[in-house]
């Protein structure tokens, strides 16, 4: 595991190496992470968990904290939030953040609120069962329209130092901050070996894109104004399912477990904490294109782990995965005269005008976008469906690869995603790079091995 911007001011000589990761504890007055140092106020135990973030044995008290809280334009940066939490709706959708005040965008969010940050009022005494998150925020304004955060670094405050190879808690407030899991429960003979297919990414290439936490605070879009603005955390669900899609399938490929394990420890981290989200009472809505890739995650750290409880949560429908696929049933045909309305109310000026659904249509998996399926048509060229369906794609190939529909728990987004191949991979040959087409590597994935596993009869409608 590469220890890229980490170091720690030691205070003991007794350490362990192995990878670059420090085996034991040490006694440590700094610890620095992607650019931001905590300075405490005495030794502490610390260390690294599995996926390089670090650990300090607390309580503890910060004194310091590198880039410090400052202001610009009026407006303040570099903050700090310990324990934030998930804005679940209806009390709001919008997140409430204390690390960049220029995020308050338009009327979105998300909102800003001093209180929460705690870099403005340091020292600050910080007990056991906590994830200090702070960050680095560009120091001009990014345009617009955008993202503030350089990077966000999380400090897991614990009460005891945990064994060798350990997962980090999740980072959100509200779940049990307890070490549960390690790099040894991992079941790599849950991963296929399969021979690899032409375009196939490299690990080095996949790897930076999941070795950060991915910062979700919210249902909704806005809560992804809250990710680190770098090329590797894109702030659109697109891009970021894209990249799921294309580590899940990788990792199913006939390289040694070696050379798959940073790579597997990272998706795993994402998964836990998407998973500590799911335990805190949140999920992500049907939004466009925003929030795609994140059931694939947890999925995958439950079934690796062997952890019960991360895959009933993955079971659960609260993605947008889940929540814009499902079956064509009757009640969609009733609601035609609906759809007639919205199209007549001028939705149609700027979206394709929604067709009807039929009565022979039912059963048919569909991609709806939302609960609410009077606001869907049954035209393959209707909104967001090449953006979710060419990026998602890859990870339910991968899902149904290691078997893991069940655990997945929505017979729909697998089915509809035969018959998305069929019009969009065969009927249309939308193959290629370009962000709304199927990519090359995923293409190349189903057309070897989509064969594997048995093809529904819905599917084929």
């Amino acid at each position: 595991m590469p220890t890229t911007n980490m170091h720690v001011l030691l205070r003991a000589t007794a350490v362990v190496w192995l990878c670059g990761l420090a085996r034991v504890a040490v006694g440590a007055t700094e610890i620095s992470q992607y650019g931001i140092t905590w300075t405490l106020s005495e030794d502490r135990p610390v260390g690294q968990f599995a996926n390089g973030d670090w650990w300090v044995v607390g309580p503890v008290t910060i004194i310091r904290i590198d880039p410090a809280a400052a202001v610009v334009s009026d407006k303040d940066i570099n903050g700090t939030m310990i324990n934030p939490t998930f804005s679940i709706p209806p009390q709001s959708s919008i997140p409430n953040q204390g690390w960049d005040g220029r995020l308050e965008w338009k009327a979105c969010g998300p909102k800003y609120d001093e209180a929460l940050n705690v870099a403005k009022r340091l020292p600050c005494a910080v007990p056991a069962g906590s994830s200090v998150m702070s960050a680095k925020s560009f120091v001009e304004n990014a345009p617009g329209d955008d993202q503030q955060l350089e990077t966000v670094a999380i400090l897991t405050v614990l009460e005891t130092a945990p064994p060798p190879g350990s997962f980090r808690p999740p980072y959100i407030g509200g779940v049990d901050k307890h070490v549960r899991w390690n790099k040894r429960q991992l079941r790599y003979d849950r991963l296929r070996k399969l021979a690899p297919v032409p375009g196939a990414p490299t690990f080095a290439e996949l790897e930076p894109s999941f070795e950060r936490a991915f910062i979700t605070l919210g249902p909704a879009f806005m809560s992804n104004y809250l990710s680190p603005k770098t090329a590797e955390f894109p702030s659109y669900g697109r891009e970021t399912s894209h990249k799921v899609s294309a580590a899940a399938l990788m990792l199913n490929l006939n390289y040694p477990d070696a050379e798959k394990e940073t790579l597997v420890i990272r998706l795993v981290q994402r998964g836990i904490d998407f998973y500590g989200v799911l335990a805190a009472g949140g999920g992500w809505w049907a939004d466009g294109g925003h929030n795609h890739g994140r059931k694939f995650p947890v999925v995958f750290a439950g079934v690796m782990l062997d952890d019960a409880d991360i895959k009933a949560r993955a079971g659960e429908h609260n993605f947008q995965e889940d929540v814009a696929h499902a079956y064509v049933s009757q009640n969609d045909v009733d609601q035609n005269a609906q759809r007639a309305v919205h199209n007549t109310e001028g939705i149609a000026a700027t979206r394709p005008p929604m067709e009807p659904y039929t009565p022979a249509m039912i059963g048919t998996p569909e991609w709806f976008g939302a609960w609410d399926h009077s606001t869907a048509g049954s035209q393959w060229n209707t909104i967001y469906r090449d953006v979710n369906g060419s990026s998602l794609i890859g990870s339910v190939l991968a899902a149904r690869l290691m078997g893991l529909e069940a655990v997945w728990n929505h017979p729909a987004t697998f089915d509809y995603y035969d018959r998305y191949w069929q019009k969009e991979g065969v009927e249309k040959g939308n193959i290629s790079t370009g962000v709304n087409s199927i990519q090359p590597f995923v293409a190349e994935m189903w057309k070897a091995y989509r064969g594997t596993a048995p093809r529904s009869a819905a599917a084929a409608n």
